[in-house]
């Protein structure tokens, strides 16, 4: 597969169809198969879509116990304030963990917080704090909010720093002085570069799958 056909709609399209799709479903799983087939030609690609898809599979509150996670919210409220779905997600997404979700919620999650950590320290700041031990699950992740340029920087940074895994404590520890610095800030530089930013494709993804993320309460109702 190549880097063509990553980028493209219909993968982008493919990729989150087959994340949040029931998995109870032989199509499915036939398709999930054919899928994860036809990413070989890209091994990390193939290691991180299989390992989503299993968190995928082993969330199965909502399927099995009729849970719904997604956010209430007024009609009026929308109405009078058009940023409430975002201060919501805010909330989500900051008194969660990344286990708690699954499809498309875990996409946002895992992309909300590799943008925060990045943004406000750096790659290092995002590999040295818990969020790091995402890192190889936050690639696919953006490839479903549909930024490939995100993924490929994000690749280039685990591959520098995947040799400084700490198995005991959990997290990448990497030293603020050491030679890996450098290169992560040219890496913090390239990814500075790409537009739109990780935050505007997230309003778009909520826009996108509104429903899936809130339930629009009527006032008579509340």
């Amino acid at each position: 597969m190549t880097d063509e056909h990553l980028g493209s709609d219909e993968f982008r399209e493919a990729l989150r169809r087959l994340l949040t799709a029931d998995a109870t479903d032989p199509t499915i799983r036939q398709d999930r198969e054919d899928f994860l087939e036809g990413l070989k030609e890209t091994p990390a690609l193939h290691a991180l879509f299989k390992r989503l898809l299993w968190r995928a599979a082993h969330r199965s509150d909502i399927a099995d116990n009729e849970v719904d996670i997604r956010t209430a919210v007024l009609r009026s409220d929308m109405k009078h304030h058009k940023d409430r779905p975002w201060t919501l997600f805010l909330d989500l997404v900051n008194y969660s963990e990344f286990p708690d979700f699954a499809g498309v919620h875990a996409a946002a999650y895992l992309a909300f917080w590799y943008e925060a950590e990045v943004y406000n320290g750096g790659h290092h700041q995002f590999f040295t704090n818990s969020t790091g031990r995402y890192a190889r699950e936050t690639v696919p992740a953006l490839v479903v909010l549909g930024t490939m340029e995100h993924a490929r920087v994000l690749e280039r940074a685990i591959a520098l720093v995947e040799g400084d895994w700490d198995a005991e404590w959990n997290c990448f520890v990497i030293d603020r002085d050491g030679p890996l610095i450098k290169s992560l800030r040219e890496i913090d530089h390239a990814y500075h570069t790409i537009e739109p930013d990780i935050t505007e494709l997230l309003h778009r993804f909520l826009d996108e799958h509104f429903d899936a993320f809130f339930r629009v309460i009527e006032d008579e109702k509340a």
